[in-house]
């Protein structure tokens, strides 16, 4: 399966970028790897963890390699304030600016109380030049684990980790201690993700689009109904076409959300020309990014009348629905998501 990163804004997914992460990782890989596994790459249970922090800003990697039994653990953090900082491994592989609480709690799937959880791991120690380095054994996951369902996330703390060792003379560890170690707030984040499924791109390269504006709305179950709505337009083999194309693409919620019924009758045979006539409404016939969306006040659409773009507190309108998600790349075009159905003037 190939791992999608969820980095920056929400939603917003890119690969590993920096060639200086690349090569760390691979002279990770090869002091870690056997000459036997390096032989037999597929052999190797491996996963990754590219830190950033709460800018986006690569800060760190962590690797973790099956061992037998266990599971040897580095981590490489650098750019963050020195002291003794607690690293854990949290249950849900997303990474969402500003507090990264996307990633969910600590990996703990036998629930047990802290600091007994599998994801606790030793603090990590910055110096002064804000640079660490963490290297040890655990046998309390295996890389097949962390990878599975949801996938994880490694997460670097503010604070460092009291693993709810509290004195008895100051009573009880109450519940934030004995969840999170009083760690405080989460400096970086990274997806934990097999690195023989990412795709490393190196500065100056273009993120590879991942297929037509209909494959990439397909595979992502934000967009169902849309899709569903293209097939009943008979609009997929047109957006499947040359383009360039940009399409303000309404979410499920945004469908239903819809007067009662108005979705059910759109999808009927005898309505199709009307349901086109709404779905070409949102497609504008050039690509039209993010950065130059925010500077128009309106664009032509495929369907003939134009939408009107505003901006107001910094959030870009089409019309009267928000644009809460940009630049999702395709290779005819690029998609940009909105909260609201477009509706054509009369």
């Amino acid at each position: 399966m190939k791992t999608r990163f969820e980095y920056g804004r929400p939603g917003v997914q890119a690969g590993v970028k920096l060639i200086g992460i690349a090569v760390l990782l691979a002279a990770l890989l090869l002091l870690a790897v056997s000459p036997a596994q390096a032989q037999d790459p597929d052999s190797v249970s491996v996963a990754s963890a590219s830190l950033i922090d709460t800018n986006g800003e690569q800060v760190g990697l962590g690797l973790f390699m099956q061992e037998g039994e266990h599971v040897f653990v580095q981590a490489v953090v650098y750019g963050m304030p020195p002291g003794f900082h607690g690293i854990h491994l949290h249950e849900t592989g997303l990474c969402e600016t500003p507090d990264f609480t996307s990633a969910g709690p600590h990996y703990n799937p036998d629930d047990v109380q802290h600091p007994d959880h599998a994801g606790d791991f030793p603090n990590l120690l910055l110096l002064d030049g804000g640079v660490g380095f963490l290297s040890f054994h655990t046998d309390r996951f295996s890389v097949d684990e962390i990878l599975s369902g949801d996938g994880s996330a490694l997460i670097v703390h503010e604070n460092q980790n009291n693993f709810a060792n509290i004195p008895e003379r100051y009573g009880d560890p109450d519940e934030e201690t004995l969840s999170a170690g009083d760690s405080g707030a989460r400096l970086a984040c990274g997806v934990v993700f097999d690195p023989r499924d990412a795709k490393i791109i190196l500065p100056g390269q273009e993120e590879p689009a991942d297929g037509t504006i209909v494959e990439v709305a397909s595979a992502d179950d934000r967009f169902s109904t849309l899709v569903t709505a293209l097939q009943a337009a008979d609009l997929v083999e047109t957006l499947e076409g040359e383009g360039p194309f940009t399409v303000f693409a309404p979410t499920n919620d945004a469908f239903e959300a819809l007067p009662e019924g108005t979705l059910d009758d759109l999808l009927l045979p005898e309505n199709q020309q009307q349901l086109a006539d709404i779905l070409l409404y949102h497609v504008v016939p050039e690509e039209v990014l993010a950065a130059d969306v925010a500077q128009l006040q309106s664009a032509d659409t495929v369907l003939g009348p134009p939408v009107q773009i505003r901006v107001e507190n910094d959030q870009v309108f089409i019309n009267d629905a928000e644009v809460i998600l940009t630049d999702i790349k395709a290779s005819n075009g690029v998609i940009h998501v909105i909260d609201a159905v477009l509706i054509p003037p009369d």
